[in-house]
């Protein structure tokens, strides 16, 4: 003490702006903050944090209230956790207010905290999809000048589903009146996001939905769903798994590719608890197509003499063919028939291959039967 103190004297201290006293020279030192929990949520969708100021009670040590009854200047902040960076700006909103990530700019709200301690955060969001936590914290001033309560909560934010869109083959019909889009085995660009809530029956994910482009998964299954013929054969896609990858507009491109003639939706299946311990859910696009053959084999063809080992002229015969439709790769594509068996068989007529068509003096007595050819 300067100066020194007297012998037998008594110190005398003043809390703020109480009385000198002794009793104010003893400091009563207890553990507080604030307790929320933000819940893991679908990217976009708002809910309802209830936080509570609270310390130590003095004696059992238990939680108990803190600025009940009043209005409390608090300052938030969030944390990107998983992945540790944001490049798009993503940011939590409490009550259509964006927050700030960063500690040495933190967002000011003055909240009201009821008889229990407690105040509502209303409507907290996260647009995008990673883990995140939120920092609150609180400075004294006056009478509590040097008071610091702080509290967190992690929680994750996932996206709601996937859109897949094949750019230049969408056909909503569905059916045989599709345009040609596509050849059995032949490339084509598919593109898939993630995206955020946008409402509890949100029946199109592809429209109107924020994207969440810090959605990245592994070994997310690719497959296809026969939407006509049917009945008819699976298609076999070329590429059967993609890693999703943190993207603007979360939108991943590839080429893909399907064995078989027909009009198509196309899938994609997230692994089971692979995000955060979350399911994304299956997606299907619309369906895409038509897809025809790469092009025909002919396995065999006969000609049946009319009058055992010949035909007079001008004299019908039956003439035989058999046909495969194939796609890229050279294999029968099963789905080639009824109204999707769009080809014609023509007769050719030569004398010994000399090179001069004689196909004048065909002519038809009706259409030719379309047939297939079909490998086990």
């Amino acid at each position: 003490s300067i100066p020194s103190t007297k012998p037998l004297s008594e110190t005398l201290c003043r809390a703020g702006s109480g009385a000198l006293s002794a009793a104010a020279c003893t400091l009563s030192f207890a553990d507080s903050g604030f307790l929320f929990n933000v819940l893991d949520t679908l990217a976009n969708k708002p809910q309802q944090v209830v936080m509570t100021a609270v310390r130590k009670d003095n004696t059992s040590q238990l939680c108990v209230p803190s600025f009940q009854k009043q209005t409390k200047r608090i300052t938030f902040w969030s944390d990107y956790n998983v992945p540790a960076t944001n490049l798009f700006g993503s940011q939590i909103r409490i009550d259509k207010t964006a927050i700030a990530t960063t500690a040495g700019a933190p967002t000011a709200m003055d909240l009201y905290f009821n008889e229990l301690g407690e105040t509502t955060l209303k409507d907290v969001s996260y647009p995008d999809a990673g883990q995140m936590r939120l920092n609150a914290r609180h400075d004294g001033s006056g009478d509590t000048a040097g008071l610091v309560m702080t509290g967190s909560d992690l929680f994750v934010s996932r996206p709601v589903g996937l859109c897949i869109k094949a750019p230049q083959g969408a056909c909503a019909a569905g059916n045989i009146s599709c345009p040609v889009f596509q050849k059995a085995g032949d490339d084509f660009q598919l593109n898939i996001g993630a995206v955020a809530w946008q409402s509890d029956d949100d029946q199109d994910l592809c429209s109107g939905n924020l994207a969440t482009p810090n959605f990245a998964l592994a070994n997310i299954a690719l497959g296809s769903e026969l939407v006509a013929p049917k009945p008819g054969v699976e298609a076999v896609v070329g590429k059967q798994n993609y890693d999703h990858a943190i993207a603007a507009g979360s939108i991943n491109t590839m080429t893909q590719s399907l064995n078989e003639v027909g009009v198509f939706r196309m899938t994609a299946t997230p692994p089971t608890l692979g995000y955060f311990g979350y399911t994304i859910p299956a997606a299907s696009s619309v369906p895409v197509g038509r897809f025809i053959p790469v092009d025909f084999n002919l396995v065999s063809g006969n000609i049946v003499p009319a009058c055992e080992a010949f035909s007079y002229m001008g004299q019908p015969f039956l003439a035989e063919l058999q046909i495969q439709a194939r796609n890229q790769f050279g294999e029968t594509t099963q789905n080639y028939r009824g109204d999707f068996a769009k080809g014609d068989a023509y007769l050719s007529a030569a004398n010994n291959r000399d090179g001069v068509s004689l196909s004048a003096r065909l002519r038809s007595l009706g259409d030719l039967p379309r047939s297939e050819e079909r490998r086990v």
